[in-house]
């Protein structure tokens, strides 16, 4: 489970969570809705319609694969109002107005947490009254009841569970062991995630070998 060492301490396993210790990390910049891919952009209405543009070619957009003007901002056609979206490596997970986490896109590696084509942003299996969302290369973690629960493809232990045989099926979205009570604050990158706990504590897993969690 994780640990609270010192920084730099030899006996920690990045690939576990660990706390950052507040006086060497006094903030951490979360954006729960970011951009995970420099051709794909996305934004919310005032209602909480998705628009996209850029390339598709697993369905992001909810249209027929294609490339769009990155310029040209298109409504999603079969995305529900949306709190919040994050884009991943060709998916995209957001939450909607009833807490549901929901994903499309490539579903290679498991990453869109359920049995899907991509092609229209089904509910994820196993979470309810989602909070926050963040997605990486192939994975997504979610902030519920002051859980973190995250699914995909793991290779560097971007799930939280530590350095594990490689499935390529994925994983299904399950909680990250060890954590404290987390506050609804979270941010994943390419294969590393870092969230916020109620206390104020900031917690990193998975790809450390550039110092990413601390």
């Amino acid at each position: 489970g994780p640990v609270a060492l010192e920084e730099g301490d030899p006996d920690r396993d990045p690939a576990r969570p660990a706390r950052l210790h507040r006086e060497d990390r006094p903030g951490l910049p979360v954006a729960v809705h970011h951009r995970g891919e420099r051709d794909r952009p996305g934004r919310l209405d005032a209602a909480g319609g998705l628009e996209c543009a850029g390339h598709a070619d697993q369905f992001q957009l909810g249209l027929a694969p294609q490339r769009l003007d990155s310029a040209t901002f298109v409504p999603h056609r079969s995305a529900p109002a949306l709190q919040t979206v994050s884009a991943g490596d060709h998916f995209l997970c957001g939450i909607d107005l009833a807490g549901a986490a929901r994903c499309w896109g490539d579903n290679s590696g498991g990453r869109l947490g359920t049995l899907s084509d991509g092609s229209t942003p089904l509910p994820v299996d196993g979470i309810a009254a989602a909070e926050a969302i963040a997605t990486g290369n192939s994975h997504s973690c979610v902030v519920t009841g002051g859980q973190v629960l995250c699914w995909g493809f793991e290779e560097a232990g971007e799930l939280g569970f530590g350095l594990r045989p490689l499935a390529p099926e994925g994983h299904p979205a399950s909680p990250v062991p060890g954590l404290p009570a987390m506050a609804p604050a979270i941010d994943s990158e390419a294969q590393h995630t870092c969230a916020l706990d109620q206390a104020g504590g900031v917690w990193c897993w998975g790809r450390n070998d550039a110092g990413q969690c601390g």
